[in-house]
C-alpha cells in the first residue's frame, strides 16, 4: 500500500468517525461543522453537512435510518454547542427589570407601609423566567440567521469577501449581537486543529 492511500485511509478513519460512530459524536467539539454554520455560503447543516453524514455513514456499512438518526444527532450538537457559545459570550444575559418609582407619599408613613406597594417591594420575574426569556432571544437570533439569505459580498471579480468581514458588517448593522461575537470566537481556531 502506498503512503497516500495509508494517509487517505487515517484521514476517513479519525476524521469521518465523528459522523460513524456514536462515542466520539458526543465527544467530538465540531469546531469546523460550527465555522461551517456561520460561513454565510454553507451555514444550511441540511445541505453540505447533511451529504458528508449520510455518505459517510452509507460507506461505513450503516442502514438509512442509521444515517438519518446520526445526522440529526451530530445537526444537533452543530447548534447545541453554537447556543453554548451564544450563552458564554452574552455580557447581558438578563435585562434589568423595569422597576416603578416609588409613590408619592400623600397618606401616613404607617397606612402606606401597611397597604403600599413600593419600588423595593416590587417582585421581579422569576429566574426561571429571565433564563427563558434568554434562551429565547439567543434561539429567535440563530434562527433568524438561519432563515435569512445571506452570502459573501465580491471584493475584486472573483474573490469574496473574508468571513470575518462579513461578521464584522453584521456587527456595524447591529444584525445579529451574539452571533457576531461566537464568529470571532470559532474563526480564531485554525480550521486544520478543528
Amino acid at each position: 500500500m502506498t503512503t497516500r492511500a495509508l494517509l487517505h485511509e487515517a484521514f476517513h478513519r479519525v476524521f469521518f468517525r465523528r459522523y460513524t460512530d456514536r462515542h466520539v459524536m458526543t465527544s467530538c467539539s465540531y469546531a469546523f461543522e460550527m465555522q461551517l454554520l456561520l460561513h454565510p455560503n454553507f451555514k444550511n447543516p441540511d445541505g453540505a453537512l447533511k451529504k458528508v453524514v449520510r455518505r459517510s455513514n452509507l460507506q461505513a456499512g450503516a442502514s438509512q435510518q442509521v444515517t438519518d438518526r446520526h445526522y440529526a444527532k451530530v445537526r444537533r450538537k452543530v447548534i447545541d454547542r453554537v447556543r453554548n457559545i451564544m450563552v458564554a459570550v452574552d455580557t447581558q444575559p438578563i435585562s434589568p427589570g423595569i422597576v416603578a418609582p416609588p409613590p408619592e407619599v400623600g397618606f401616613s408613613e404607617g397606612v402606606m407601609g401597611l397597604f403600599a406597594e413600593t419600588a423595593d417591594e416590587v417582585v421581579l420575574p422569576p429566574a426561571e423566567t429571565q433564563t427563558s426569556l434568554h434562551e429565547q432571544r439567543i434561539d429567535k437570533e440563530l434562527d433568524r440567521y438561519l432563515a435569512t439569505s445571506t452570502s459573501l459580498r465580491a471584493v475584486r471579480p472573483g474573490e469574496p469577501e473574508p468571513v470575518l468581514s462579513f461578521w464584522k458588517c453584521q456587527q456595524e448593522h447591529r444584525n445579529f449581537r451574539l452571533l457576531c461575537l461566537v464568529a470571532r470566537v470559532l474563526f480564531s481556531i485554525p480550521s486544520a486543529s478543528a
